[in-house]
């Protein structure tokens, strides 16, 4: 085994272990889960609203709207969603 490999893992089972200690602040968390390959909750909502601007710019209105309405209003995220949903398209 290479000894990046090697080192790569422990630092990986390091991460874990901080991750499901229960006094780990939860944006640490979502950091950790994003360099583990997981989805945090605050990124799903961020793909959300990258995704509902490249609909924009194609000028699908309702489609972007329908991702939008996903983003929850407790989330960080939920005023750029609505400030998003009352751009019709997105003009260059």
């Amino acid at each position: 085994e290479n000894i990046n490999d090697f080192n790569n893992t422990a630092l990986q089972n390091e991460l874990k272990q901080i991750y499901n200690n229960a006094q780990t602040n939860t944006l640490l968390k979502n950091i950790i889960a994003l360099s583990l390959g997981d989805k945090s909750i605050f990124l799903k909502n961020y793909d959300k609203l990258l995704e509902a601007y490249k609909l924009l710019e194609q000028n699908k209105i309702e489609e972007a709207n329908v991702l939008l309405s996903q983003i929850k209003e407790n989330s960080s995220l939920n005023q750029i969603a609505k400030n998003l949903k009352h751009y019709q398209g997105i003009t260059q």
